[in-house]
């Protein structure tokens, strides 16, 4: 980058232009760390959070993923090694699917598409309605929080409130967590809502995206609750005082809703196929799907 001097002080940050190339390319590297993409984080800062951009910001943007990409793998995989690139596992998925599913596929897109418009106009019906004071915004701030962690001990508090599940051969849960996410079931198993609310967020997404028609580590019950508390939560919680984000409470809630869409799919093939033509529809790849389609 040139810098400049102007009386005796750098005067990098000084022109517009540079400015606007520092914004698009710490947006593109971000989010090129984070899931091992430098493309697709030119691509994004070009489509989602640039106003202006030309040549030299191209090159500028490029550099800055390829080197935050370069670094994060080196870090994951330690001198002289490169490491898997990217913050964020989104699980495997098999390559096959019924092409009756592209149908599929559309609905679910369609579906997420209105739950994306309601919550702009949810946003934009409350945000007027926000308190202006100080005061009120602290009281605000902890009345969320005091709701959020009421929501998120709900299966500690009701212990059946959840479907007690075996623990997934090979899960990515820490032996840590484990005692406080059994939620009142015995040895061997998992509250699965305590999975979801009380989870490492990354594990549980990576969860729900490996999640397989023979598999049954969620319920449809716990996964329509805690879709809907989260999305509620979110809602409230967008716009106040604090510093958060959406990019991973929309990844979760995509990938929520959209297992529970494979599984009701999956049950409608079962109603409407013969025995031998029904093929199981796997609830992981609408997960993959629903998170994908949440974040457009």
């Amino acid at each position: 980058f040139r810098m400049q001097t102007h009386s005796g002080f750098l005067d990098l940050f000084r022109s517009d232009h540079d400015r606007r190339d520092f914004l698009s390319s710490g947006a593109a590297a971000g989010l090129a760390a984070a899931f091992g993409a430098p493309i697709g984080g030119v691509l994004f800062s070009l489509e989602e959070a640039s106003s202006f951009w030309n040549q030299s910001t191209t090159l500028r943007s490029l550099l800055c993923c390829t080197m935050a990409t370069f670094i994060l793998t080196t870090f994951h995989g330690g001198l002289f090694v490169l490491g898997p690139p990217g913050l964020i596992e989104l699980g495997t998925q098999s390559e096959n699917y019924n092409l009756l599913e592209l149908l599929f596929f559309m609905i679910e897109a369609a579906f997420f598409g209105l739950m994306g418009a309601s919550f702009n106009q949810g946003f934009k019906l409350m945000n007027p309605k926000r308190p202006k004071r100080k005061l009120l915004k602290i009281l605000e701030i902890v009345a969320v929080v005091l709701l959020c962690n009421l929501i998120s001990l709900t299966p500690l508090i009701f212990p059946s409130a959840g479907a007690c599940v075996k623990i997934p051969k090979g899960g990515s849960l820490a032996p840590a967590s484990l005692s406080v996410l059994q939620g009142g079931c015995g040895p061997g198993e998992l509250n699965d809502l305590a999975v979801l609310l009380l989870g490492p967020r990354d594990n549980t997404v990576k969860m729900l995206m490996e999640q397989e028609s023979e598999s049954e580590w969620f319920t449809a019950l716990s996964l329509l609750f805690c879709g809907g508390a989260i999305f509620s939560t979110l809602l409230l919680a967008c716009e106040l005082s604090l510093p958060a984000g959406l990019f991973m409470p929309m990844i979760f809630i995509g990938s929520l809703f959209g297992s529970l869409w494979g599984m009701g799919f999956d049950k409608l093939c079962l109603m409407v196929s013969l025995p031998e033509h029904y093929a199981p529809i796997n609830p992981g790849l609408y997960a993959l799907v629903g998170a994908t389609a949440m974040l457009a």
